[in-house]
């Protein structure tokens, strides 16, 4: 009897994935709910000098897709103990440590967006360039616009940093990358902007039923 009902459940699970489809692909996360009521504050920190335009195309993205309320401060000087000179470039992990102040009071999530190269460690690669980095789960992330506009058009960089930015949020919500879709906004990029070029701008049904918990 308790496998037929895991079984049971199971289905029900397939049945209200499929049952999304794509149609909120169309708008933000919770599109049924409006934008009244906004869900967490996160504060956008643009490090060092970033164009205005594309802290706002972050911030704005993130409010409409994950109901965030964003608060975007005046930029910070990147912290010199992130500074890796070997390298000539900054490290996320210690960057990630910076912003951890950030999340405070009514604040639930800290963001940071610079366009100086970033690198944390990965596999066997001790300092990989990476486009953006978050803890899994946790409250703090980073995004870089150095790799995101290489060999890019204005509207297709535009379209990298929007899925950039959700991406990293994704995972501080909890979210792997996805292999169940190749299209999912969560797939693994494999420091590829290319693999961005062929994500969607939205989270796969799966990784929306999943993250769904958190945000509700």
């Amino acid at each position: 009897m308790q496998s037929l009902l895991r079984a049971a459940s199971f289905l029900g699970l397939i049945f209200l994935l499929s049952a999304c489809g794509d149609s909120a692909r169309e708008g933000g996360y919770f599109p049924r709910l409006g934008s009244e009521k906004r869900y967490e504050k996160l504060v956008l920190l643009p490090l060092g000098k970033v164009p205005e335009a594309q802290v706002q195309l972050v911030a704005q993205s993130l409010a409409e897709y994950y109901n965030f309320s964003v608060v975007v401060p005046p930029a910070e000087s990147l912290p010199k103990m992130a500074w890796y000179a070997p390298r000539q470039r900054y490290r996320a992990d210690s960057l990630l440590d910076f912003l951890e102040s950030y999340v405070r009071g009514d604040i639930d999530r800290a963001m940071g967006i610079t366009a100086k190269d970033i690198s944390t460690t990965m596999g066997r690669h001790p300092d990989w360039g990476i486009m953006g980095l978050a803890r899994r789960p946790g409250k703090v992330s980073v995004i870089s616009t150095h790799r995101v506009r290489r060999n890019a058009h204005p509207d297709q960089f535009k379209r990298r940093l929007v899925r950039v930015a959700r991406h990293e949020i994704g995972h501080s919500l909890g979210l792997p990358h996805c292999t169940a879709d190749q299209r999912c906004l969560m797939r693994d990029a494999a420091g590829k902007v290319s693999t961005v070029d062929q994500e969607s701008d939205s989270l796969c049904a799966l990784c929306r039923y999943l993250v769904g918990a958190h945000l509700r």
